[in-house]
């Protein structure tokens, strides 16, 4: 069976990831929600004064997307650039900002929500690792400067890592500080949360 979003069509099968049941989720999600994000955050951006600093929209590279040669350099004119990376089950999201540091270099940050790293600090080279794991050579530690962020306190079971995932790409979107999840309570709330945003294909700028 299918669920019509404002976005697109997604198979109740993608849709029961999120909710009612906490599970993994899939793809589908993930890139849905982000895509959903980006498109809020770029039209919320064209809405105010013309800003004439060309570095200024987000994108996003999918989860199945192909990784061709150059790819980084042709979406150097983005200021953020969302990148999630799932390994097995596990999703982390790392984020990239071509602009940052200006033309010769730029900053590339990893959030992971596992808790192997409240224990085990995460150093420049675990990020590296991930970033190399998904976007392969286009990735040079010589043409930006990495470091592990949080943005969410550590997840509470498996399955929440993707959660965890959307919630700190919206965090980091909407400048909402750092999101609480610490009990299945608040982590069903803000998985229902996400499920309407995509039902409406608009993103409510809270938690």
């Amino acid at each position: 069976m299918e669920i019509h979003t404002a976005a697109r069509v997604h198979s109740r099968r993608d849709f029961r990831t999120l909710v009612p049941r906490a599970g993994h989720l899939g793809d589908n999600i993930i890139n849905e929600y982000l895509n959903c994000l980006t498109h809020y955050t770029n039209s919320r951006r064209e809405s105010d004064i013309l800003n004439t600093i060309s570095c200024t929209n987000t994108a996003m590279i999918g989860t199945t997307d192909g990784i061709p040669a150059g790819l980084l350099k042709r979406l150097a004119t983005f200021s953020t650039i969302y990148v999630p990376i799932k390994v097995c089950t596990h999703w982390t999201l790392a984020v990239l900002y071509p602009c940052s540091l200006g033309p010769a270099q730029g900053r590339a940050e990893l959030y992971d929500s596992h808790k192997h790293w409240t224990s085990n600090g995460m150093t420049a080279s675990n990020v590296l690792q991930f970033l190399k794991f998904r976007l392969g050579d286009e990735i040079s530690p010589g043409d930006w400067t990495i470091s592990a962020q949080q943005r969410s306190q550590p997840q509470l079971n498996d399955v929440d890592s993707g959660l965890h995932v959307l919630a700190n790409a919206k965090s980091i979107a909407l400048g909402l500080g750092m999101v609480e999840m610490d009990s299945d309570a608040q982590s069903r709330t803000l998985r229902w949360q996400m499920a309407q945003e995509l039902l409406q294909g608009s993103v409510v700028e809270a938690f």
